[in-house]
């Protein structure tokens, strides 16, 4: 957008024509663009058809009255019943498409009331011709993206930042790296919203909302209107005092609603089914509400702790879903790899990005839509952070912070070997020990979180691969929750779920053109969730109790009950062996003092770093192909 409508027709055109290709993964089944020479705006769109296949679905697309044009990415899930509203106003259709129903909500009730009525996943620009002002929104959780860029003259926006290069009117300012991010980054391995990779450009955060006024050089200020506060005092205000059985009814209720609304498409829809409690508890009721099989897809590993394949089958094989397989390689988990820089528009270092890649691809060849079961741990205590977290405070608070942190520093130079070496003589000791899996890795974990000066310290330690960070939240944490375990689920909502889970999956699915719909995203099904004491979330030990008991209803507890997993891939061993000379070749030239001595202690298995060292090549490897591109 020229904000001083001073460019021509042509140019505008073929600058949004540009930034438009270089998604077109996004959508591969048409383009359209609008322009106005007189305004100095242009709107492009790249179309994944998934309602009203017809012209009348295409994009960028005019309200009735022709005061409003947009351009939408998403779903609205209840369109429909805002349809029903729409036509009792008055309003014609042309037809059956959400984005009509959605432009035109707004041009009968404006964008502010129009917003809290959505349920559904969405980014998308809006153009007031009256007002002559471009309305910017993204959905409540983060499913779908938005970034946007100014210079003082020019505004532009995108679902991805690998548009941005493509806009002639992109200045060398705005390509400057945005270096205090680094250490966040490779703590975590994502970068969280409102920061880009770019220092001058910014993410729009989840349930914003953004107005630019054209022909104001005005100070850009986005402002909510949703925050998952609102949907924690909901809950609090409404605490749930209903039993066990009234419980998992309501909840079951819920996400029957939710799914059988996610199920609406004019193409072919699946599920994700990776055999877990989550997507076990979907595909169930899926297949509850539907006439024929769901397609269920998953994939497995040849190496079998990584694998759980089998347990998907016996879910499917038990639901009588129609259930596609395929067990990768580690050649054909490697192979994508050099892919990940063009999936990713911005370093991105989550190991399960990966499997998730493989997987949409494995989808996509037969549906275009697919459900999964992300969210279900947030919302209802899944991880296992949320059991041994709070334990571990529990034992550690008693000890002053003046013996604590210096004897966790202490212990954190001990190497891998040492470390073993020490708990197989504390198993002596204590036998249980022998039965935990995984057990160095947690000790290295509970040894960090030694460190920590506060509880909320403590949860970012536990998930932090790279010390040198000062850990301090990008939102307020002055909000009172009622223990421990919904503070981490607090955290999580602001921060792990939109800026990890769910940018690994829209990049990972739309890299393909598949649609990823998550059910347990629902607004009513995240108030209810809040409303919901923590003794039916985690009971005897066990987190997602309530969500346990409606699968239970469907699927056998003998085939679910099993430690949780998680989508993890070898990756230490690959950066010893397969991925060893690409590894070595990035990380000499890393700008971190540190990365080849950690390279070498993990080739030498004096440390396993790969986790660390993800983020070092996942940053190292798009900073390369960034400047091979300009």
């Amino acid at each position: 957008m020229d904000l001083n409508a001073a460019t021509s027709q042509a140019i505008l055109e073929n600058e949004v024509s540009r930034m438009s290709k270089a998604i077109a993964h996004r959508g591969p089944d048409g383009s359209g663009i609008w322009a106005d020479e007189r305004l100095g705006i242009a709107l492009a769109h790249r179309r994944l058809s998934i309602l009203d296949l017809s012209p009348t679905g295409a994009q960028p697309m005019e309200s009735a009255r022709g005061r409003y044009v947009i351009s939408f990415n998403g779903e609205i899930y209840n369109f429909q019943d805002l349809r029903k509203r729409l036509v009792s106003e008055g309003t014609s259709f042309r037809g059956t498409s959400d984005t009509e129903v959605l432009v035109n909500s707004i041009e009968l009730w404006g964008v502010k009331k129009t917003l809290p009525l959505l349920e559904g996943m969405f980014a998308f620009a809006v153009f007031d011709r009256h007002e002559k002002i471009l309305h910017l929104a993204r959905d409540r959780f983060g499913e779908k993206p938005l970034a946007y860029g100014c210079d003082g003259n020019y505004f532009w926006f995108s679902s991805e930042l690998s548009s941005f290069p493509e806009n002639s009117f992109w200045k060398k300012n705005q390509t400057d790296l945005n270096k205090e991010i680094y250490p966040h980054f490779l703590s975590f391995g994502n970068i969280p919203a409102p920061h880009t990779i770019y220092r001058n450009v910014k993410k729009l955060l989840p349930g914003y909302r953004l107005e630019v006024p054209l022909n104001a050089h005005t100070p850009l200020n986005p402002e909510a209107y949703y925050t998952i506060e609102e949907s924690i005092d909901r809950g609090y205000r409404n605490t749930s005092r209903l039993n066990d059985e009234e419980t998992a009814d309501q909840l079951e209720s819920l996400l029957s609603s939710a799914i059988a609304r996610q199920m609406v498409a004019d193409v072919p829809h699946g599920a994700f089914l990776s055999g877990g409690i989550d997507s076990s508890t979907v595909v169930a009721i899926m297949q509850k509400i539907s006439a024929r099989p769901v397609k269920t897809f998953t994939i497995g590993f040849q190496e079998k702790e990584y694998d759980e394949s089998m347990h998907a089958k016996a879910v499917a094989k038990h639901l009588g879903t129609d259930h596609h397989e395929l067990i990768v390689s580690e050649q054909d988990a490697i192979d994508v790899v050099p892919k990940l820089m063009q999936i990713y528009d911005e370093p991105f270092a989550d190991t399960s990005q990966i499997p998730t890649y493989l997987l949409a691809k494995l989808t996509r060849s037969q549906v275009t839509v697919s459900l999964s079961g992300d969210g279900g741990d947030e919302l209802f205590g899944g991880y296992n952070r949320y059991l041994y977290g709070p334990k571990l405070w529990r034992r550690m608070r008693p000890i002053p912070s003046s013996i604590r942190i210096p004897v966790a520093k202490a212990l954190s130079t001990l190497s891998d070997e040492r470390l073993q070496k020490l708990l197989q003589v504390a198993a002596l000791f204590y036998p249980r020990l022998k039965k935990i899996p995984q057990l160095a890795n947690k000790a290295k974990k509970a040894i960090r979180g030694m460190g920590a000066r506060n509880e909320d310290e403590l949860y970012y330690l536990l998930q932090s691969v790279y010390l040198q960070h000062s850990f301090s939240e990008p939102w307020g944490s002055d909000i009172s929750l009622a223990d421990s375990v919904s503070r981490q689920q607090y955290f999580d909502f602001k921060g792990y779920l939109p800026n990890d889970i769910l940018t690994k999956v829209d990049r990972a699915t739309m890299a393909v053109g598949l649609e990823s719909r998550i059910p347990f995203l629902s607004p009513s099904l995240v108030d209810f969730a809040w409303s919901l004491p923590l003794n039916q979330k985690i009971r005897s030990g066990q987190g997602k109790w309530i969500l346990r008991q409606v699968l239970y209803r469907h699927v056998p507890q003998k085939i679910m009950d099993r430690p949780k997993m998680g989508f993890a891939i070898p990756i230490s061993s690959w950066l010893r062996g397969a991925l060893k000379e690409w590894g070595s070749e990035l990380v000499a030239k890393a700008d971190f003092d540190w990365a080849n001595r950690c390279w070498s202690e993990h080739q030498s298995g004096k440390n396993d770093h790969g986790a660390l060292l993800w983020s070092v090549l996942m940053l190292q490897s798009w900073l390369e192909g960034r400047s091979k591109d300009r």
